[in-house]
């Protein structure tokens, strides 16, 4: 049996999304990845008001943001996703 996959090029990477886990509470924080390096300097649940950020994932968030950044300037390639799609 295949599989099909949903494929999402780099430069359609526009928005990354945060799941607040603490308290059972599930609220989501969006970000546009073209600020995601300023956004997550002082980031907190909008609902239960939790800090989520904490090291060493405070590295992570702007390591991601630059990698996305760059990958989408690589001339000569385009750099995609491949995701299983929901069926």
């Amino acid at each position: 049996m295949s599989q099909r996959n949903l494929i999402v090029k780099a430069t359609e990477l526009t928005t990354i999304r945060l799941i607040c886990k603490t308290k059972e509470c599930g609220a989501t924080v969006e970000v546009p990845t073209e600020r995601m390096d300023r956004a997550f300097v002082h980031l907190e649940c909008p609902v239960c008001k939790t800090v989520l950020r904490s090291p060493p994932a405070d590295d992570c968030f702007l390591q991601l943001a630059r990698v996305l950044r760059d990958i989408q300037q690589i001339k000569g390639i385009d750099v995609e996703f491949v995701l299983p799609a929901p069926e």
